[in-house]
């Protein structure tokens, strides 16, 4: 190391702020998001592993809550969306979606099998990852979503 020299600031390559490196950029696509076999949990491509382990370990208390029992696969994915929108906005940091069967629908089917795929889709942009919540909270009828910063 003798000789060596600093470089210059101009030379020097700064890596971006953490906020630019979290945010995906206006307009861009939802980041790509790593599912499990059965898609009952997710993480978008630049979270980590543990931070998902802790999500599924409660590691991040749920700061509200959203109950889907007896709507429709409609109204689910609105109030879903919503609900991602105003906490994000909010500030919160981990939310948590109750989910239950769908009533109503010609689709039929239960929520819990649909809400993991508009959570990597339409809302992939502000969820970071999601996965089953623990047994005080819903166990499998319940996810926590963790969110993006606002």
């Amino acid at each position: 190391m003798s000789g060596a020299e600093p470089l210059s600031n101009r030379e020097r390559v700064r890596p971006p702020a953490a906020a630019e490196a979290v945010r995906p950029a206006a307009g861009s696509p939802p980041p790509a998001f790593s599912l499990s076999e059965d898609g009952s949990r997710g993480r978008a491509a630049d979270v980590s592993r543990k931070t998902a382990r802790e999500l599924a370990a409660g590691a991040f208390p749920p700061r509200a809550t959203l109950d889907l029992h007896r709507l429709t696969l409609e109204a689910a994915r609105d109030r879903v969306a919503s609900f991602v929108a105003v906490s994000r906005t909010a500030g919160h940091r981990c939310v948590l979606i109750v989910t239950g069967l769908a009533e109503r629908s010609p689709a039929g089917g239960r929520l819990r099998d649909h809400v993991p795929g508009w959570l990597s889709g339409p809302l992939g942009g502000s969820v970071l990852a999601f996965a089953p919540a623990r047994a005080e909270h819903g166990g499998a009828g319940a996810l926590y979503v963790l969110l993006r910063d606002p």
